[in-house]
């Protein structure tokens, strides 16, 4: 059953937009089980991700991050990360969206990973 304009604006802006929400990565899927691996030690750390007004593109609603996301440069080795996630805390939490980097990136000592704007896109069909 397809959702209204209005209910995809609601939905997105009460999970992303007026709650504080935190990107991750990881070096394997996470799938809708939330059972990957997430980068850990190294200084990793999630980071805070703020979304822009929904827009409608076509049948989907979608979010964009509105700023750059940087994370600490990495003191040893994270692994190939290939998908992020978006959680509701900065440890711990519940996975709220996952996907894919269309480019996987291999995060060695030294590196500082950069999430640039309009890269974490989420749709709502």
């Amino acid at each position: 059953m397809p959702y209204s304009n209005n209910a995809k604006t609601k939905t997105l802006n009460n999970l992303f937009r007026s709650e504080t929400a935190y990107i991750c990565l990881y070096i394997s899927n996470p799938t809708e089980l939330d059972v990957g691996t997430e980068v850990t030690g190294g200084a990793y750390a999630r980071q805070v991700i703020t979304y822009g007004e929904p827009t409608i593109a076509g049948d989907e609603m979608l979010v964009q991050n509105t700023a750059v996301i940087t994370f600490p440069v990495a003191t040893s080795d994270w692994g190939l990360v290939t998908h992020y996630g978006i959680r509701d805390a900065l440890t711990g939490g519940n996975l709220i969206q996952y996907g894919t980097f269309t480019i996987p990136q291999d995060v060695v000592q030294g590196n500082q990973p950069v999430i640039n704007v309009g890269e974490s896109t989420l749709r709502l069909k």
